[in-house]
């Protein structure tokens, strides 16, 4: 499983839980060194995604890891598309909530991708919600 990432600094890191007898117990997702509890699938994705880091990975893809025959992907409105995206629906407020410095993005009719956010010095930032909530 990915280390503590220092390249992008995205703060996640996903390691294998195990109990005092070695047996496996699934993995435990990290966000800004605090453990965040969600489910194990919410965690396989997420590895997926930080896997191929800045790349899209396909619904196919994604659909196989959880579980669905992916011969459907020529298809645009299967439930399982729907059951992705509710996923990465929950991902994404999940990496927000625990201000993770990644996010999800969705590239239409692709997949998803776990990219970096850009960081914005602080004046510029202020100045730039100033300006946001001016309008």
């Amino acid at each position: 499983m990915p280390p503590w990432d220092t390249k992008t600094r995205t703060g996640i890191k996903i390691v294998r839980d195990t109990d005092m007898e070695g047996r496996g117990n699934g993995a435990v997702l990290f966000i800004n060194r605090k453990r965040v509890r969600t489910s194990q699938t919410n965690i396989k994705l997420l590895a997926c995604l930080y896997d191929h880091f800045g790349q899209v990975v396909t619904f196919q893809q994604l659909c196989l890891l959880l579980g669905y025959d992916a011969s459907w992907y020529d298809s645009m409105e299967l439930p399982e598309r729907h059951v992705v995206r509710q996923y990465m629906f929950v991902i994404k407020h999940m990496l927000a909530e625990h201000k993770a410095r990644c996010t999800i993005t969705f590239a239409e009719k692709l997949g998803y991708a776990l990219c970096e956010l850009p960081r914005i010095p602080s004046a510029l930032g202020q100045r730039l919600l100033l300006s946001e909530t001016a309008t």
